[in-house]
């Protein structure tokens, strides 16, 4: 399920840096940082939808 994978692989814990496993941004291009960030957000978006869905399931159920 992508809610149980997003949150195994770590995307939606800690912070940008324990996602990515990069100790710094200091060498990445802004527009990298700025992808990943919107990764994460896109993920985050994804997630709160697909928990939205199933609450509505279950209360259909």
């Amino acid at each position: 399920m992508q809610i149980e994978g997003n949150h195994e692989e770590g995307y939606l814990n800690g912070s940008a840096s324990e996602a990515t496993g990069k100790l710094s941004a200091y060498d990445n291009h802004p527009a990298d940082s700025g992808t990943e960030l919107f990764e994460r957000s896109k993920n985050i978006a994804m997630d709160e939808h697909h928990e939205g869905q199933l609450s509505k399931i279950d209360s259909a159920l």
